[in-house]
């Protein structure tokens, strides 16, 4: 926001009375555009103070930038991962939150039984966050082969090939879900992916087709021979399979055993099922938010466009990554990202529908009109209109930030430095306003120039 703008407003901010947030309130009740400027240009400053306030919508969706920052740099992302963590029944909850389970020698009929697992991991949010944070770090450290080295000036990052190969870097965001469990959309850059023009340029061969549609095949999954939907009509699905140990790849029986565990994961935690949370009302028709039923695929695929699919025999199966869901045992989503339209479309995603939960039970503008009234009842000594005004923004920013939402894992998360977000590069935010005025002084005639 330009350092002027603040200045060229004092005087209006100064004359808005409550009655004038009383009607922005009823517009926003409706789902209204805001009618009065004044209104709208104090909601902008506010954003800019609250960008930097953890938790914040605003603080969220500044994530956008990093992700255009990180594709000017290193290309378009590759993929897109969300890692779900079961935290009510995977063992290792458990002993965070001070169970006595010997992982060594898990028994998985010892323990606390499903329903005092979900009480414990209830009654102990700092467990549930502290699982979920271990969890997300194995997962980039262990599988991926991307270890970030934290340091005050400078991050150090290692790296070694993964499950998805070398992975050159990775923005994501942590998402609570309506009963508070934590889970996180991340965008992985792979080391060695093509531009958006040299993508779109490959994408027009034969051959480069064919080696895309081979990694998709290897690395994202919607297909499995024991999973079908003949089988899932007479099978029911194993409950709490979470509480278990992966299977350990250095044992022999390794290579004859995953594949039937596999069989039961996805039975297990892939199916989709729709229902109230994602069937939304769009063009007047009832339509699935994941967009199933998914299409079918006798083999993995991507076209001149890039547009693609995995092999696919039934419509409600999700993505998964045959690595990733036998490490975790839980439910995730994994998808290529082929053009800049997807990447586009994902960076909107990842920074404004991880926000968009946040206050949804409150309206900010009837917040703000009862700020405002307090606002000039007790700073009515103070004639300085600068000093009011900033006043005003103080108090209409700690409003909002006192009806924001969390839930306890979020929560913890906050206070224990884990955050929520997981970003692998250190960006540092350059003032191009401040800048540009300095060229402008420098050199006038860019004053001329649009």
């Amino acid at each position: 926001m330009p350092i002027g703008a603040f200045q060229d407003n004092e005087a209006l901010f100064a004359r808005l009375t409550a009655e004038d947030f009383a009607s922005a309130a009823h517009e926003e009740a409706k789902k209204e555009p805001l009618s009065n400027p004044v209104i709208r240009s104090l909601k902008k400053h506010l954003s800019a103070v609250r960008v930097n306030v953890i938790g914040t919508d605003e603080s969220r969706i500044s994530i956008r930038a990093y992700i255009w920052g990180m594709t000017i740099l290193r290309n378009p992302p590759s993929l897109w991962l969300t890692i779900n963590p079961t935290d009510t029944h995977d063992p290792i909850v458990q002993v965070f939150a001070g169970e006595d389970i010997d992982l060594d020698s898990f028994d998985r009929t010892g323990g606390p039984d499903s329903a005092e697992r979900a009480k414990i991991v209830a009654d102990d949010p700092y467990a549930a966050a502290k699982f979920f944070h271990f969890v997300v770090c194995a997962v980039f450290e262990e599988l991926m082969g991307i270890t970030v080295h934290k340091h005050k000036r400078v991050d150090h990052i290692t790296r070694r090939e993964g499950i998805f190969g070398t992975v050159e870097g990775y923005i994501g965001t942590v998402e609570a879900q309506g009963r508070g469990t934590l889970h996180l959309h991340t965008l992985i850059w792979l080391r060695g992916a093509p531009s958006s023009v040299q993508r779109k340029a490959a994408l027009q061969t034969l051959d480069f087709r064919s080696r895309v549609a081979a990694y998709i095949a290897s690395n994202i999954c919607a297909h499995h021979e024991q999973v079908l939907k003949e089988s899932l009509a007479t099978m029911s699905r194993e409950k709490a399979i979470s509480y278990s140990r992966p299977l350990d790849p250095r044992l022999p029986s390794f290579t004859t055993s995953h594949y039937d565990v596999e069989g039961q994961l996805v039975r297990a935690v892939q199916v989709h099922k729709c229902g109230p949370g994602c069937l939304k009302v769009i063009g007047g028709r009832l339509l699935c938010k994941r967009r199933a039923p998914f299409p079918l695929a006798l083999e993995a695929w991507i076209d001149s466009s890039g547009d693609w699919g995995p092999q696919r025999t039934y419509r409600f199966l999700n993505n998964w990554n045959p690595t990733l869901l036998l490490a975790t045992r839980s439910n995730h989503d994994c998808k290529l990202i082929t053009n800049g339209e997807g990447t586009k479309h994902i960076a909107w995603y990842i920074s404004s529908y991880a926000a968009k939960r946040q206050q949804h039970s409150c309206n900010a503008s009837a917040l703000l009109a009862k700020t405002i009234a307090y606002h000039r009842r007790d700073e009515a000594h103070h004639s300085d209109i600068r000093t009011l005004n900033k006043r005003l923004l103080q108090c209409c920013a700690n409003a909002l930030s006192r009806e924001q939402e969390f839930s306890a894992p979020e929560v913890v998360s906050y206070l224990m430095g884990w955050g929520d977000r997981y970003i692998s590069h250190h960006f540092q935010m350059i003032h191009w306003g401040s800048v540009a005025g300095i060229l402008k002084r420098t050199y006038p005639f860019l004053k001329d120039l649009q």
